[in-house]
């Protein structure tokens, strides 16, 4: 008496490597799939399932490798937050098709933590001044800057801001070298990575003091200036209520605002010449400015 034995083929068996992913943001990460299959599979996909939300993910889809026949593992090459949720593998052959357990991705990583010390601070003119700021950020932070806020009218802040220190990716706090009247105001630190953008509260600066000089006394107003192309002129603007002064090369009472000398001196000082300045450079491309300074004159002679 002869035994035969028949084997009975039917749909794909598909496996899953784990039934939990992590990754970091942006990060690739590959969710694996293995499939047994007689008759060979004709087709792989994948289905995401979001809060109830289910998508398909096939091959050539977007922002993903593999899902074939032959590669039928999920490589998600950007991950982001949107792409968290649960994974099935689907393989398809003649038999029909079958899907495996379910795996979880979570994508860790998000906006920059941005934290600040003492909301407010007081410093004194003409001195240096330092505020804080820590930065802790999942992927990395790639650029440190600060914004002020005077009166409405933004600033932004960087490393390579003249009169400041600081504002680096190692070094996120904010120095100001020569505190001016015109430093006044609220500041915010803001850190950036792929993400997007975070920032701290705001904290307020005060600034006591001033630059004081006597009645009849002279006082110098420095600038300095650096230009490529070379600056071709250099002249100085007097804030006040009725609008604009200019001051330029043999206005009465002064000495510099030259390329040689950019800075302001006036001899003598007088009450009248209280004020906010503004030292301006221009080359062929352009004209740039200094940060305001501000002189009181003092009445005692």
């Amino acid at each position: 008496m002869t035994t035969k034995l028949k084997v009975i083929s039917g749909p794909p068996i598909v496996n899953i490597g784990s039934i939990f992913y992590t990754t970091v943001f942006s990060n690739p990460v590959t969710l694996e799939c293995m499939v047994i299959a007689d008759p060979p599979v004709r087709y792989v996909f994948w289905q995401k399932n979001s809060e109830g939300y289910i998508t398909s993910i096939t091959h050539g889809t977007v922002g993903t490798q593999g899902i074939s026949p032959t590669s039928p593992s999920l490589i998600i090459m950007f991950p982001t937050k949107s792409d968290q949720g649960e994974y099935t593998c689907v393989a398809v052959n003649d038999f029909g098709k079958r899907g495996s357990l379910p795996t979880l991705l979570k994508v860790l990583g998000g906006l920059p933590v941005v934290s600040i010390g003492n909301p407010f601070h007081t410093a004194k003119f003409g001195e240096s001044y330092t505020m804080n700021c820590q930065v802790n950020a999942n992927p990395n932070h790639t650029e440190i800057y600060w914004q002020h806020n005077s009166n409405g009218l933004i600033r932004i802040i960087k490393a390579d801001t003249r009169g400041v220190r600081g504002v680096s990716l190692d070094d996120p706090k904010l120095t100001i070298d020569s505190v001016t009247t015109s430093d006044v105001g609220n500041y915010t630190c803001f850190a950036e990575n792929i993400v997007g953008t975070g920032n701290s509260r705001s904290v307020s600066l005060k600034v006591v003091g001033s630059y004081t000089v006597k009645h009849g006394s002279g006082v110098t107003l420095s600038c300095t200036v650096m230009s490529i192309p070379q600056c071709t002129a250099v002249y100085w603007i007097k804030v006040t209520e009725r609008g604009d002064i200019v001051l330029n090369h043999g206005t009465t009472g002064t000495i510099g605002m030259t390329v040689q000398n950019p800075s302001l001196s006036l001899k003598p000082a007088t009450i009248t010449d209280s004020g906010v300045y503004i030292c301006l450079a221009s080359n062929i491309i352009g004209t740039g400015l200094s940060r305001p300074i501000s002189l009181i004159g003092n009445a005692i002679y």
